[in-house]
């Protein structure tokens, strides 16, 4: 599941590949003739989500997890790139860092399908059933208005069983006895 929203996010790179540059002006990246703002280094934002989408695909989570910090201190809410920290941070075993970066993506674009559906799995995983429940119903919500008639209807649907199987996963494990080892 990781692994095809990692292959999701390099398809979606394309689309990222110019982002607003008033967001960097806005951001003051250079200012007084060229000098470097004070507030630290500027970043070209495009470079860094490149790179960070190729360090997460080749499994290098702590650089990829550098690559969109630093996009994300020019545009602080882009949501490509919040969910792509959020992958990093769950590549990394930070499940609480990667469900604080999927929400801020959503939160950023509550419509995005991939985050909601991360998110919910992560907060499975971290023992968080009732947020997770939420999300699934959101994303049931979406997928029975949606129906087959709109473009994101496999998404919405394919979403809705993955996060089903992680929630059955994880009742399956909790309902499994602990196993004891033998007396000696």
């Amino acid at each position: 599941m990781f692994n095809r929203a990692v292959f999701g996010a390099l398809a979606l790179a394309a689309a990222f590949s110019v982002l607003p540059v008033s967001a960097m002006a806005s951001d003051g990246g250079m200012g007084g003739g060229g000098l470097p703002n004070a507030r630290g280094p500027v970043y070209d934002p495009n470079q860094e989500f490149h790179a960070g989408v190729e360090a997460l695909g080749g499994g290098k989570y702590r650089a990829a997890k550098q690559n969109f910090e630093h996009v994300l201190t020019m545009i602080p809410d882009q949501p490509l790139a919040l969910l792509m920290l959020g992958q990093a941070e769950a590549g990394l075993g930070d499940l609480k860092g990667a469900a604080r970066a999927y929400e801020a993506s959503l939160h950023s674009d509550p419509h995005q399908i991939v985050p909601a559906r991360e998110l919910a799995i992560t907060d499975e995983k971290l023992g968080r059933h009732d947020k997770a429940l939420v999300q699934l119903q959101s994303l049931k919500q979406r997928a029975d208005a949606c129906g087959d008639n709109c473009a994101e209807a496999g998404d919405l649907s394919s979403a809705v069983r993955d996060v089903e199987a992680a929630m059955s996963q994880a009742s399956q494990a909790s309902a499994q006895p602990a196993q004891t080892a033998p007396a000696s």
